[in-house]
């Protein structure tokens, strides 16, 4: 299961453009379904029988959600590939990177990781007080 999914999200070096809204050939569907930006879980499934991976995804439908959260839609008059697909040929290391979003997200982690940074100062210098 794990190399088929590692099958699909290799699609990413198909993509035409950063969107991959078009392949430069085959077909980028299951890569594009696997990182949108509204995807919050992916469940697959395996069949012995029929030699058949089986996923679905679930998506954001709360408020604010849209036309263009369900994976792989476009709606006439909207980008919803370029609004959802966040696209990068170095993808995250971690599952902890996923879920943070630092791939597309470069800002926010900077501002964690300096927040961070400075709470492990300051329980550094209450600790050196004590002593």
């Amino acid at each position: 299961m794990k190399a088929l999914v590692t099958m699909w999200y290799n699609e990413v070096d198909l993509c035409a453009n950063d969107k991959c809204d078009q392949p430069n050939f085959g077909t980028v569907g299951h890569y594009t379904a696997m990182i949108w930006k509204s995807v919050t879980r992916l469940g697959c499934g395996w069949d012995d029988d029929s030699q058949t991976l089986v996923c679905r995804y679930l998506y954001d439908t709360g408020p604010g959600s849209d036309d263009c959260n369900p994976p792989n839609m476009q709606y006439q008059g909207k980008d919803c590939y370029g609004q959802n697909v966040l696209h990068s040929k170095s993808p995250p290391q971690s599952r902890n990177d996923c879920s943070q979003g630092t791939n597309t997200q470069p800002a926010k982690k900077a501002k964690k990781a300096a927040a961070k940074k400075a709470k492990k100062a300051k329980k550094a210098r209450k600790a050196a007080q004590k002593q």
